[in-house]
């Protein structure tokens, strides 16, 4: 008897062992990804996004509104992840019942809101862009096509899906007061256990998140694809013996970059977030790509600043002129060029190029 009660005993003490291991190695790593990684890249993010939105107010009026809005919607989303990167690093005081009430069901309902609206902002510029390369006379001949009221009407309808989509995320986590550690705690709210509420979560990662990448990927292959086209029956023409081919390959690949960068950062959050119920919470493994997928989700404030200097001439004037402090200058923005000049039969590679460049 006695054996058998020191092996149990034993048993459970290498169980408890392994167990307390296995916890602070998921603290350690929640720790670094969340409490230093993520820190640096919001800040290296929000710099970026500050010098963007510096950037794009000293462009003309007219255009660029979906690019400002993401930026905006971008250092929101920064800003209201500070608390988070607090949380998770131990700064805040998780006896405060307002404080933790305000990580439990706004902290990320917010956050991710405004990362929905900015991927959405992208999503309509795409589609902009898709209109004005693919069917360039009906675009450019449509009286609100390029109407600044339009652009805003259309990320303010898109504000009010994303916050309504997102409304029922509040009922996903509550606080849960700990007698032992005098502090609360926060958990998984009952909601999340209904099927509805797992309807809801594919729901809205498919507005938010699958249908914006599906289209991103979809609508850039399409613009790639009539750039060949339009350049391939002009030269037949004779009409771009003076401009070199590698235009529209620095143009493909650009589309091409922005395509698997828009995948690449938000596809780990949408599995995160699809699979979260059905996975080991207490493993290394999933506490590890939890970490990534904030990462990379986050890292996208790092990657659009970037793309933009990268796909518009008119950006990088402005971005130079900006870092040389010179006076913002009245231009005419490239695209009313285009929209005056573009008609029947005469849409040509480069001014199409231009367009895809600088919508």
């Amino acid at each position: 008897g006695n054996g058998s009660s020191s092996t149990s005993t034993l048993i459970d003490y290498l169980i408890f062992l392994k167990l307390n291991d296995v916890s602070q190695s998921m603290a350690q790593v929640e720790f670094y990804a969340h409490a230093i990684i993520l820190p640096v890249v919001l800040s290296i993010g929000f710099i970026n996004q500050c010098i963007n939105i510096a950037t794009l107010l000293r462009l003309p009026p007219g255009g660029f509104v979906y690019l400002k809005a993401s930026a905006l919607c971008d250092i929101f989303s920064i800003l209201f992840l500070i608390p988070f990167v607090l949380r998770l690093a131990d700064k805040t005081d998780p006896s405060s019942h307002p404080l933790m009430w305000y990580h439990a069901h706004l902290e990320l309902t917010i956050a991710n809101a405004f990362l929905g609206l900015s991927a959405l902002c992208i999503v309509a510029m795409t589609v902009d862009r898709y209109l004005s390369v693919c069917h360039p006379i009906h675009f450019f001949n449509s009286v609100d096509s390029r109407s600044d009221n339009r652009s805003r009407r259309i990320v303010f309808a898109l504000f009010l899906l994303i916050f309504f989509v997102h409304m029922p995320t509040v009922l996903q986590k509550e606080i849960k007061w700990n007698n032992q550690t005098s502090v609360y705690e926060i958990v998984r709210g009952p909601a999340v256990h209904y099927s509805i509420y797992t309807v809801y979560i594919y729901v809205r990662e498919a507005i938010t998140k699958i249908g914006p990448m599906i289209l991103i990927v979809i609508l850039n292959l399409l613009i790639v694809d009539a750039l060949k086209k339009i350049h391939r029956n002009n030269w037949r023409s004779n009409q771009l013996k003076d401009r070199p081919q590698t235009e529209r390959i620095r143009l493909s690949v650009l589309l091409s970059v922005t395509s698997i960068t828009f995948v690449m950062c938000n596809l780990p959050a949408t599995l995160l977030h699809l699979f979260i119920d059905r996975t080991d919470k207490h493993s290394v493994l999933w506490q590890s790509f939890r970490g990534l997928a904030n990462i990379l989700q986050t890292s996208a404030y790092l990657f659009n600043f970037y793309l933009y200097a990268l796909c518009s001439s008119e950006y990088r004037q402005a971005l130079i002129g900006l870092l040389m402090c010179r006076s913002s200058r009245s231009r005419v923005n490239s695209l009313t060029k285009v929209a005056t000049m573009a008609r029947p039969n005469e849409t040509k590679f480069m001014r199409l190029a231009q367009t895809v460049c600088d919508v």
